[in-house]
């Protein structure tokens, strides 16, 4: 209570490791600290409950989504297989729908290597070497999972720098379509009123959406992945969920 309460302001930052502050240079919603993290925080929560979060409009997106997976499982004719892919791809599609107003087909080369790099950001950011460059940051260039690491992080933030172009070449703000658009259109009235504007840039635009595509995909999936799982293992389960839904 003395730190989390009484000392809040002193306390309630978050510890950046040095390999955080390089990858993300302190910008986005994960991995910042003060206003900024206050303000992409608070961006965040409300712009993704405007599109649905946790509502039934986001239920449209999902649902939409888990016929094209249905549809890519159905292929295998009942033969066994592996879902982290085809999981993967669909998590990915339905958190590209919220930050992007796209979806991506499962077979796109360009979108199976933006996804396949996001898992691999995950477990590199876990390996030892990674963390031994929180201690020695001097050793970088010498470390091959940080080297990996850096390179994967850069291809991923080239194709979400493609798809935010994209949007601000059809930007309408009467028409607001995915969480991309509505960053450009408060940084775009911001600048009109020429109020000042300290966090609605591009950086934190694109550490944002960074943020949320690795972060929320990597989650996400594996919790589908879990419960299928479970329920294939307990299959009296099944019913229960499927009356729920």
């Amino acid at each position: 209570k003395q730190a989390l309460v009484n000392h809040a302001v002193e306390f309630g930052n978050r510890e950046i490791t040095p390999a955080f502050n390089d990858l993300t240079k302190r910008h986005g919603i994960l991995f910042s600290n003060g206003d900024t993290w206050k303000e992409m925080r608070r961006f965040a929560l409300t712009t993704l409950r405007d599109f649905g979060m946790g509502r039934k409009m986001s239920e449209g997106i999902i649902t939409k989504e888990c016929r094209y997976l249905i549809e890519e499982f159905e292929q295998l004719e009942g033969k066994p297989f592996s879902n982290t892919k085809a999981i993967n791809y669909a998590t990915a599609n339905v958190i590209s729908a919220l930050m992007f107003a796209k979806r991506f087909d499962y077979n796109d080369p360009a979108f199976q290597a933006m996804v396949q790099r996001e898992n691999d950001i995950i477990l590199l950011t876990g390996s030892a070497s990674v963390w031994m460059y929180n201690f020695f940051p001097w050793l970088g260039p010498f470390l091959k999972n940080w080297r990996e690491l850096i390179k994967n992080v850069e291809s991923n933030m080239a194709e979400a720098r493609k798809l935010i172009a994209d949007l601000k070449e059809t930007l309408d703000p009467e028409k607001c379509r995915c969480f991309v658009e509505a960053f450009l259109i408060r940084k775009k009235q911001l600048e009109d009123s020429e109020i000042q504007n300290l966090h609605y840039h591009d950086e934190n635009l694109l550490y944002s959406v960074i943020n949320l595509l690795e972060a929320g995909n990597d989650t996400t999936a594996n919790t589908v992945k879990w419960s299928l799982l479970y329920m294939a293992k307990n299959p009296q389960i099944q019913d229960r969920v499927q009356e729920e839904l």
